[in-house]
């Protein structure tokens, strides 16, 4: 019977211990990324152990620079830019928005529309929802002088629900990228990006962004965009991905789709639901 009793005496201080010690232990996603990244990649591994894994990290990262060097050099002209001489899609013209004429999206021939645009601002807003304790909200403008290149903004607010504790957590991203359409077809446009993250709230680190991001028209109203962004800050990733259907009707559209983002090593899947205007 004794035995039995510090058995259960045991049994139940643990339980004691376990209970207590939760509140410590349920620290939601947004609290980690944000910790993460303002503490950086953290070292554990013994010297020894570092300066072997370093000697070789430098080996591989001098193997990797030559290498895109190299391959910067072979395609900064014709793949990343174009040839401009033999290129026609390369000349075609920024419509006012997707199908003002046939199934012409944000570019068109030149020799089917009188009256080609030259400015255009593109502005989307996305709600994201992961869960009633965790979703958010995204903000896109496209900023188009003219068929050649635009800028592009983004603004990420999400907000994270602990009912446990009775807090709220929040973390603002923001993008801001120079983006040029590598291929301008009518009905298909593909093109790369590069910029610069930002995370606030408490954070306040920036890291180099770089990415592609395409769009085809695939039947009248009907278009499917897709945009991906690979970056690092203090060390950690911040990558993004998005995938939407649109319907257009005149200068406006609505999308429904799926956003995806890794903010050092939690992950973030949202469903998003939302709308846009070309100006």
């Amino acid at each position: 019977m004794m035995h039995i009793k510090n058995l259960s005496n045991t049994f139940l201080t643990l339980l004691f211990l376990y209970l207590f010690s939760l509140p410590a232990f349920s620290q939601g996603k947004i609290d980690q990324s944000k910790e993460e990244l303002k503490n950086g990649v953290q070292k554990k591994e013994s010297s020894k152990k570092q300066n072997f894994e370093s000697n070789d990290q430098t080996i591989r990262e001098a193997f990797v620079q030559q290498g895109i060097s190299a391959g910067i050099g072979l395609i900064i002209v014709y793949g990343i830019i174009g040839n401009y001489g033999s290129e026609i899609h390369l000349s075609n013209k920024l419509t006012r928005y997707p199908f003002e004429r046939r199934l012409a999206g944000n570019y068109i021939n030149t020799d089917s529309m009188s009256k080609p645009k030259y400015f255009r601002i593109d502005v989307e807003n996305q709600f994201l929802y992961n869960s009633d304790a965790l979703f958010g909200n995204h903000l896109k403008i496209n900023v188009r002088p003219f068929q050649y290149f635009y800028v592009q903004g983004n603004v990420f607010l999400l907000d994270e629900f602990d009912d446990f504790n009775k807090q709220r957590s929040s973390l603002h991203l923001f993008n801001l990228d120079f983006c040029y359409d590598r291929i301008r077809f009518e009905r298909f446009n593909l093109g790369w990006t590069m910029g610069v993250n930002y995370i606030g709230n408490g954070v306040k680190k920036a890291g180099f962004a770089y990415g592609l991001s395409a769009e085809w028209f695939v039947m009248k109203a009907i278009s499917i965009n897709s945009c991906g962004k690979l970056s690092h800050i203090n060390g950690l990733p911040v990558n993004q991905f998005e995938a939407k259907a649109k319907y257009h009707n005149k200068n406006f559209y609505f999308s429904a789709g799926y956003e995806y983002l890794k903010i050092a090593s939690p992950s973030y899947h949202f469903l998003s639901v939302g709308g846009g205007i070309y100006f």
